[in-house]
């Protein structure tokens, strides 16, 4: 919502072009606007960055074999 309120919209030009010139973004939790025309914020960072997966590392604390 911070990026509506300084700039009218959800995901700024300014940061696109921040995480592409960083090869960097720290992603928490994002709202879209309910009713106000605007894509998902995820969804359209996802595209942008061509994210298709989302890997995470696991581990088990019960080892195989048992």
């Amino acid at each position: 919502m911070a990026g509506i309120e300084a700039t009218g919209d959800p995901l700024p030009q300014a940061t696109l072009e921040s995480i592409h010139r960083t090869k960097l973004a720290l992603k928490g939790p994002l709202t879209t606007p309910v009713g106000g025309g605007f894509r998902s914020v995820s969804v359209h960072l996802r595209e942008e960055i061509q994210l298709y997966a989302n890997l995470r590392p696991a581990h088990t604390l019960i080892p195989f074999g048992l």
